[in-house]
């Protein structure tokens, strides 16, 4: 069943698990296809096939280092992103990189001008086009002191998109390995 394909990532704070007429009940987010459920699986968007609960929707990922293609996102994903929008759901969308990690070139941007007009322009363009709500940026390495003064970098960076989109929330999705330092795990 396509349902099946639709996976819970995380309930936030909720509890009860049943749903409530509370309107200060937490969100759920539920995240379809895209990303690491690759949409080239042959699974086509059925926006009724979603559970009542979810109140947000991560689909896709925004993949700064895809080439050669007029959209940083898969086509089906952006299909998608364009059913939910124009129901007035809120869509997040993740942003990272499909093959080589390399926030180090997002971050530290040796060239500004092929950064904004590669990156930063298509990624605005994308968040206001679709009316996006919200983006998860998965940086791995983000404690790991590849990057430095990393938090700063970040801020600017989310603070730079948050300029250009109206409304939009931002998330940090990182994963903790054994490369990070002792002195960084308190």
């Amino acid at each position: 069943m396509k349902i099946i394909l639709v996976i819970i990532l995380s309930i936030f704070l909720y509890s009860p698990l049943i749903t409530t007429q509370d309107e200060n009940a937490k969100p759920v987010i539920c995240v379809i296809v895209g990303e690491v459920w690759k949409s080239s699986s042959g699974y086509v968007f059925n926006i009724t096939e979603l559970p009542e609960r979810c109140d947000i929707i991560t689909v896709g990922q925004f993949a700064l280092d895809r080439s050669g293609v007029e959209t940083l996102v898969d086509v089906e994903d952006e299909k998608a992103i364009k059913i939910l929008t124009e129901a007035n759901k809120n869509v997040y969308l993740s942003i990272g990189f499909l093959f080589d990690e390399d926030w180090c070139s997002i971050l530290n941007a040796l060239d500004e001008n092929e950064y904004k007009t590669r990156i930063f322009d298509p990624l605005v363009g994308f968040l206001n086009k679709y009316k996006i709500s919200g983006l998860f940026m998965c940086i791995p390495d983000m404690l790991n002191g590849a990057i430095e003064n990393v938090s700063q970098k970040i801020n600017d960076f989310v603070t730079s998109i948050k300029n250009k989109v109206a409304g939009l929330k931002v998330g940090l999705v990182f994963v903790v390995w054994k490369q990070v330092s002792n002195k960084t795990r308190k």
